[in-house]
């Protein structure tokens, strides 16, 4: 089954777990989740319950405070969109806003991903300061903002399909060159790092 469906076009942080790393989520949600009461229970019972899974979630990837953190991050991401959804239900089912929570939620994801990868704290504090500095950006930075703002309104205009649809209305030579293209461009872009990817590690 697929695992990943588009993530950064979510709209909100629920709709981010449904579509990021779905057989982790699928994971913790039957056996984190709704063992410890899920939705049970009354509104604090089901808060807490979120920022417990997402805290042991985070743990999961590694004995690290930073992972600790992510995770952290991602249960107040949840309970807060809960609270907004129940303060402002007009707001959340009009179609208007789904670009602002869609930029809101990809911006608050990649802000959580600097504790995920950093190694410690205080590069963690480092990175996100460097985020936050007064200052135009340079040349090389509007590059990277540019390429980034191109991905996510492609993940937009992909959110309600899948590659496979895609990818079934294109020529054989088509799907040949795309995938040579993405091999290709995986390997120019590893930088001959050679430290393994995170999550063999697990």
């Amino acid at each position: 089954p697929d695992n990943f469906r588009f993530p950064y076009a979510a709209r909100g942080f629920s709709d981010f777990w449904r579509r990021w790393h779905i057989s982790l989520s699928t994971w913790l949600r039957d056996y984190l989740y709704i063992p410890l009461g899920g939705n049970r229970g009354g509104e604090w019972h089901t808060c807490r319950n979120l920022m417990l899974t997402m805290l042991l979630g985070g743990l999961w990837h590694g004995a690290s405070w930073m992972f600790v953190l992510w995770g952290g991050l991602h249960g107040s991401f949840l309970v807060g969109e809960r609270w907004a959804r129940r303060l402002r239900p007009a707001w959340f089912a009009a179609t208007a806003p789904a670009p602002v929570l869609t930029v809101v939620t990809f911006l608050l994801v990649c802000l959580a991903w600097v504790p995920f990868r950093a190694a410690d704290p205080a590069t963690c504090l480092a990175v996100v300061t460097a985020l936050v500095r007064p200052g135009m950006p340079s040349g090389g930075e509007w590059l990277a903002m540019g390429v980034v703002a191109l991905a996510v309104a492609w993940q937009w205009h992909m959110r309600d399909s899948s590659l496979e649809e895609a990818a079934s209305r294109w020529s054989e030579g088509t799907r040949g060159l795309v995938a040579a293209a993405c091999l290709i461009g995986v390997f120019m872009t590893s930088g001959g790092d050679s430290r393994a990817f995170i999550y063999f590690q697990f």
